[in-house]
């Protein structure tokens, strides 16, 4: 159980906000994406060999709820056990 909160900062180029905690980041946006309206709630986990691991954590109506489910998910634990692998274009390269 985690009791510190996050700290949350805008990010430059995504409509929202990302808050760190160790090598999971969490986010919070209002991207338009087909069928999703409102605000995404999001984390990606960074492996030690470079890797992203990504868990959707759902689609609220405002970015201060989008913000609470993070924070809870946080307070819970920060289980990422069912975060699935992705890459993300520029950033994850395989190390050699």
């Amino acid at each position: 159980m985690n009791t510190a909160s996050l700290m949350w900062e805008t990010v430059t180029g995504l409509k929202g906000q990302k808050a760190q905690a160790g090598n999971v980041s969490y986010f919070v946006d209002n991207v338009v994406r087909p069928g999703l309206d409102g605000f995404a709630a999001a984390l990606v986990v960074r492996g030690w060999g470079g890797g992203a691991r990504g868990l959707n954590l759902g689609k609220f109506n405002t970015l201060e709820q989008a913000k609470q489910a993070c924070e809870r998910h946080y307070a819970d634990g920060c289980d990422v056990t069912a975060a699935k692998p992705f890459v993300i274009r520029g950033i994850d390269q395989p190390r050699r």
